[in-house]
């Protein structure tokens, strides 16, 4: 996986997490994909957020989920929807 050093995508308020978008390959990238997703779900935006989640998913499989403590919760959302 790489990272880029754009600032704007080591922001970690959920307020910037989009401003990460706009860096080189980020919709490519599954762990911004995936950090959308959470902010997303976390603020509220459920629907949102599964759409990222389902996004980081279908760019690492279950690999994203696992290399974060909180991912069950987040893998658990997308299997209650029956999208994995």
């Amino acid at each position: 996986m790489h990272l880029t050093s754009c600032p704007a995508c080591s922001k970690k308020e959920h307020s910037d997490a989009f401003g990460a978008l706009n860096c080189p390959d980020a919709s490519e990238n599954p762990f911004i994909v995936y950090r959308l997703g959470q902010s997303q779900t976390r603020l509220g935006n459920v629907d949102k957020g599964v759409e990222y989640l389902l996004r980081a998913y279908m760019l690492d499989g279950e690999d994203i989920f696992s290399s974060d403590q909180n991912g069950e919760e987040f893998l658990a959302i997308l299997r209650s929807r029956k999208l994995v």
